[in-house]
């Protein structure tokens, strides 16, 4: 099976181990791809919580949860497993992505004692954890979270409302962003490590979205914490939150690389079959024009995928939140041009439900909003673009 081009891993952004990589990752979706059928009745929050412990089971979370004590696993291996993984199914990759987040803050800045408690049962898929940051009426500034978690005695009582907690309601535990009140604005936030199951405390809300998964909004009704849970420094946790989306966001432009690879190979081969007249769909002029455009923005979305991840590994400074950016909203605004010109390509055929294509179709609809949406992309680079 060939997923990735072969043409972009050649460049020496990437290193040897990243093509040996590729090569196993393209083995293992060949080796699970009939769980697209097997699992297509299942609900979708059995799926993600059958797919959180078969990627555990094969070993995809050695390496990126629980790698090095607080470090950040290497970006370039994650953003091709999320390729791999969002090529194969969009839940597979939702699966991968949500573990990683949900145990990102505790890998990275929690103590000795969190990290015992929670990371190799994560990383074995024994416990599911999520990220709740969001809020219903915060928007995309989380310096203005309104979630309390006041000091009472020796710990807090938190209360307040997550919103949009991906794996919410399949969860067994959530790092939660709330105000702890060491500073104004961003400096009063801290993260939490909060156990979820039978909490008379937390009520769970699931929702559901155009491309159903795993999520929920999460009430807490004077929960209490002990000041262990608190996840590195008090009043840190504006900052820790900010780390891990500029880190996981130029993944979601890896994520929609994998959605746009495989609408575009639905297409190709549909216009190589696909009789009009006396030609095949594929000699008109009119789909070779469609299907050169998809190509460019495939190959534009990798390259600036792969140059922001690069930054992250071996950039002297670090990462880059303005190339992050700009991988994420390319990438993903691409992607859902790219899969509506597949759908035209193959008509009404592309819309039924036989067809990848029209699977593919709701699910790229989130990429564009979730870890900042494409004008918070905007913003970002905007801020950090110098006009002279």
């Amino acid at each position: 099976m060939n997923i990735f081009d072969a043409s972009i891993l050649d460049l020496p952004l990437y290193e040897e181990r990243h093509r040996i990589l590729a090569k196993r990752l393209e083995e293992w979706v060949a080796s699970v791809w009939q769980l697209q059928e097997a699992d297509a009745g299942l609900d979708p929050r059995e799926r993600g919580k059958s797919y959180v412990r078969m990627l555990a089971r094969d070993g995809w979370f050695e390496g990126v949860i629980g790698a090095d004590s607080g470090k950040r696993p290497d970006l370039r291996s994650v953003c091709l497993m999320r390729e791999a993984f969002a090529y194969l199914h969009d839940l597979v990759d939702f699966a991968f992505a949500i573990q990683c987040l949900g145990s990102s803050a505790i890998d990275w800045f929690g103590n000795a004692e969190l990290k015992q408690t929670y990371i190799s049962a994560v990383r074995s898929g024994e416990l599911i954890g999520c990220l709740a940051l969001s809020e219903p009426e915060l928007g995309s500034n989380l310096s203005t979270a309104a979630c309390q978690a006041k000091s009472e005695g020796n710990g807090f009582s938190v209360n307040g409302t997550k919103a949009w907690v991906s794996h919410g309601d399949i969860a067994d535990f959530a790092c939660v962003l709330a105000r702890t009140g060491e500073g104004p604005g961003p400096l009063g936030l801290s993260l939490f490590a909060i156990p979820l199951p039978a909490r008379r405390e937390i009520a769970i809300s699931p929702i559901d979205f155009v491309a159903p998964r795993a999520c929920a909004n999460m009430t807490f009704d004077a929960c209490p914490q002990d000041r262990s849970t608190i996840i590195g420094e008090a009043g840190s946790g504006f900052r820790y939150a900010m780390a891990i989306l500029d880190f996981y966001r130029v993944t979601v432009g890896s994520a929609a690389i994998g959605f746009s690879r495989r609408a575009r190979n639905a297409a190709l081969q549909w216009c190589k079959n696909r009789k009009i007249g006396n030609d095949k769909l594929l000699q008109m002029q009119l789909t070779q024009a469609k299907l050169a455009n998809i190509d460019v923005q495939l190959h534009a979305s990798a390259l600036l995928v792969v140059r922001a991840a690069w930054e992250f590994d071996v950039g002297q400074s670090g990462g880059s939140s303005r190339n992050a950016a700009m991988a994420k909203l390319y990438a993903t605004e691409a992607a859902q041009n790219i899969i509506d010109d597949s759908v035209q390509l193959l008509g009404a055929a592309g819309l039924t439900e036989q067809m990848v294509t029209s699977r593919l179709y709701r699910e790229i609809r989130s990429l564009r909003i979730y870890e900042g949406t494409s004008e918070i992309q905007r913003m970002i680079i905007a801020g950090s673009t110098k006009l002279e």
